[in-house]
């Protein structure tokens, strides 16, 4: 069941990142939008929107708003997740951390030393085993040899005999 559990925990390393990297996204775009809304303070909900109409209309006066309108675009093709649900996974991220700190901390030190003995115990059966079916194939064929020397023998026997 230990190796199960780690094997699980390592599982779910893959997932956990990938969530981490859209939160992340989100939470940047953020601050890009939060940027641009101050470049832009007549635009209280829009401001990605105005910031591209100012773009194509060439009315953009301030050079901070097209890489900061790229930076944007680019962070809300990552940012798959709304506010709420990057909020919601960031909570989930953070439990799946304190349930990974409790696993690594409690339980791989008590079974960790246990389960590496168990396993290095089984390969050394393992070894022992091979070992001895090797030693008994060996000795099969020596009784065989043997027994076919003395077959020869015989025949040789007989033969100067008769």
């Amino acid at each position: 069941q230990f190796a199960e559990a780690a094997a699980m925990c390592e599982s779910l390393r893959p997932p956990a990142e990938r969530l981490r990297r859209r939160c992340q996204a989100r939470a940047e775009l953020e601050v890009v939008r939060a940027q641009l809304q101050e470049l832009l303070p007549g635009s209280p909900e829009g401001a990605v929107a105005s910031a591209e109409a100012l773009l194509r209309s060439g009315e953009a006066r301030d050079e901070r708003i097209a890489p900061l309108l790229a930076q944007a675009m680019e962070l809300d093709r990552v940012a798959t997740y709304g506010a709420r649900m990057a909020e919601q996974a960031a909570d989930l991220l953070a439990r799946l951390g304190a349930a990974q700190a409790l696993f690594d901390t409690d339980v791989v030190p008590r079974l960790g030393m246990a389960v590496a003995a168990a396993t290095a115990d089984e390969a050394e059966r393992q070894r022992c085993e091979l070992q001895a079916a090797e030693a008994h194939e060996e000795a099969m064929r020596r009784l065989a040899e043997t027994e076919a020397r003395g077959v020869v023998a015989e025949l040789l026997a007989a033969s100067e005999r008769g």
